[in-house]
């Protein structure tokens, strides 16, 4: 919406005076919502070189063809050198792909969080149905750059579910608003569907994040969502090059 605004589309321009009439969280945000301009994702390019490991052969690297039992549900996996990816499959051929960082969540570091992907957290946990079956309830504090989310979660083994769980989302802590990211996703994925992490990637799609890099414990893990951010990549093996074929990105790196 930001950047539809910026280009002087005037639908955008009526979306934003309609948010701004309606009130809520996007009103909150357009009226004094904070950009850091040192913001991951606020603005600008940030390209890094990543490595996936595979003995399969395929032409290019399609984040839609991700295995959902991935750590970030559906996307291609990368890693921040070839010495995990190495270990992972001795013998494997490594790609190699340039990464646009722009959009992703830096789930390694603690960093403010880009203003329009505030907006875009926002947006998707506002329209969401928790275990209960009812809607998400949403408030924004412009002041702290933070958001209480109330919602019912599924039951765990021994209690009596739903859940009503209550998060602070910390727009100012990527790693810890990944943390609590999944956290949500988790509790509202059925028993059946405890390693399927679709609806994971699904909400960081949703969210305009593109991929993720890092975690709690690391930050050379990366996942990306959007074949966009995938800028280039180049295929080798410790034996030389490497014939091009067709197959699926089913492993992580």
């Amino acid at each position: 919406l930001y950047n539809r605004v910026a280009q002087e589309d005037p639908m955008a321009a009526m979306e934003v005076a309609g948010m701004v009439a309606s009130g809520g969280t996007g009103a909150a945000m357009l009226r004094g919502g904070r950009m850091d301009p040192s913001a991951v994702g606020s603005g600008g390019g940030n390209i890094i070189r990543g490595y996936h490991s595979t003995k399969e052969t395929f032409d290019d690297l399609d984040p839609e063809r991700g295995l959902p039992t991935g750590n970030f549900g559906i996307a291609s996996y990368f890693s921040g050198n070839t010495d995990y990816p190495s270990a992972l499959k001795p013998g494997a051929r490594i790609i190699e792909a340039d990464l646009d960082t722009t959009d992703f969540l830096q789930a390694g570091q603690r960093t403010p969080v880009a203003k329009e992907r505030v907006l875009g957290t926002l947006s998707v946990l506002d329209s969401l149905e928790d275990a209960a079956g009812k809607p998400f309830k949403v408030q924004y504090d412009v002041d702290t750059n933070t958001a209480r989310v109330e919602y019912s979660r599924r039951r765990r083994a021994g209690e009596e579910g739903p859940i009503k769980e209550t998060k602070t989302f910390d727009f100012n802590n990527s790693s810890e608003l990944f943390d609590d990211i999944k956290s949500v996703m988790w509790g509202l994925r059925s028993d059946s569907m405890a390693t399927d992490r679709t609806n994971l990637s699904d909400f960081m799609r949703a969210a305009g994040f593109t991929g993720v890099k890092g975690g709690s414990d690391d930050d050379f893990h990366i996942g990306v969502f959007d074949k966009k951010a995938i800028k280039s990549d180049k295929k080798f093996a410790q034996g030389g090059e490497v014939m091009q074929g067709i197959g699926t990105l089913n492993e992580t790196a």
